[in-house]
Formats: structure tokens, C-alpha cells, sequence
């Protein structure tokens, strides 16, 4: 195939494949990005584009591969590695621990101390409480 003939079949395909790469990104800046980078590297590559095979299916499966890689590489830089030490997280527990055992501990005396208050004062101010 001539490179008259592939830019001519290129040029026929441009609606579809702007529509096709809106569709994937959902954005017209990334579709246009989507677009050219999938023109140039078809155009790089026109001596792989075996002749009498489906020109359209060929051009629409460089746009997909290339959305897949592109979407690939955003959500690896998006992914947050933890590298936390297990001690310090382990000193977290601890301390988050007895928080609540100081909580219930501090909870089981006030009740204590209010049941020994009424005994001692049966009719005292706690009842009118």
C-alpha cells in the first residue's frame, strides 16, 4: 500500500476515530490527544499494516491499546504504596488499645464510686438526680 493510500484511508476514518476516542475518554482535550497519538503511531508503523486485512479494525485496535496503556500507567501512579513499619503501626495499636481500656476502666470506677455514694447516702442528692 502506497502512503497516498494510507493517508487517504486515514483521512476517511478521522470522524470515527475522534468519535471513538471521545467515547473511551470522555473528554475532548484526551480525545484529541487519543487521536493523534494514535495517528502517528499508526503512521510509524504503516510497513506492519499487512495489505487485504481490515484497515478499520487495525486503526480502532491502536486507539484501544493505546487507552488501555495510558489508563494502565495513570492508575500504577495513582496507587499509594504503604511503607509504614510494622512497629510504629503496632505502637498505634497499642496506644489505640489502651485508650479503651483506660475508657472502661475509667467508666467501671464511676459506677463503682456512684454505688458506694448511694450507700452511704441512701437518701442524699443522687436521688433527686
Amino acid at each position: 500500500m502506497t502512503s497516498m493510500e494510507f493517508n487517504s484511508k486515514l483521512n476517511t476514518l478521522t470522524t470515527l476515530l475522534h468519535s471513538f476516542a471521545y467515547n473511551l475518554t470522555k473528554n475532548m482535550e484526551d480525545a484529541k490527544d487519543l487521536y493523534q497519538e494514535t495517528a502517528y503511531r499508526a503512521l510509524f508503523n504503516r510497513d506492519k499494516f499487512q495489505p487485504g486485512t481490515n484497515f478499520k479494525a487495525w486503526m480502532f485496535t491502536i486507539m484501544k491499546n493505546i487507552f488501555i496503556n495510558n489508563y494502565r500507567k495513570k492508575v500504577k501512579a495513582n496507587t499509594i504504596l504503604d511503607t509504614t513499619d510494622n512497629q510504629v503501626l503496632s505502637q498505634l495499636r497499642e496506644s489505640r488499645h489502651l485508650k479503651r481500656c483506660r475508657r472502661r476502666h475509667l467508666a467501671e470506677r464511676t459506677e463503682y464510686f456512684g454505688r458506694v455514694a448511694r450507700r452511704q447516702y441512701p437518701y442524699s442528692v443522687f436521688d433527686a438526680l
